[in-house]
């Protein structure tokens, strides 16, 4: 367990994949309303690889289709959260921000 997986708590239910990303790491998470986030952390992100950045992500595809693993999402610009990706985030900020998206409608 990393430290993103620490600190979503029950949020862990709706992550979907970790891949090794250049040099790093890159959390999928999917929530029931179809949004989600990538979560990545490697030396080209914004905050490098000590800090987390955050992109809103929507899923084309329906939550009972079998692709929740792959890569059928894009990035959401225009949410609530953010019109474009977050960075610098510590685990802290991830998990808060990940609550929010799960209460989008």
């Amino acid at each position: 367990m990393n430290e993103i997986q620490r600190y979503v708590g029950n949020l862990n239910d709706f992550l979907v994949s970790t891949d090794d990303l250049h040099d790093g790491t890159q959390h999928i998470f999917r929530f029931p309303n179809d949004l989600g986030a990538s979560v990545v952390s490697h030396s080209d992100s914004y905050g490098g690889t000590n800090f987390w950045e955050l992109a809103v992500v929507s899923f084309r595809n329906p939550r009972f289709s079998n692709l929740q693993g792959d890569r059928d999402w894009d990035i959401a610009y225009d949410t609530p959260i953010t019109s474009d990706v977050l960075g610098w985030l510590t685990p802290r900020q991830v998990a808060s921000t990940l609550r929010r998206i799960n209460r989008l409608d």
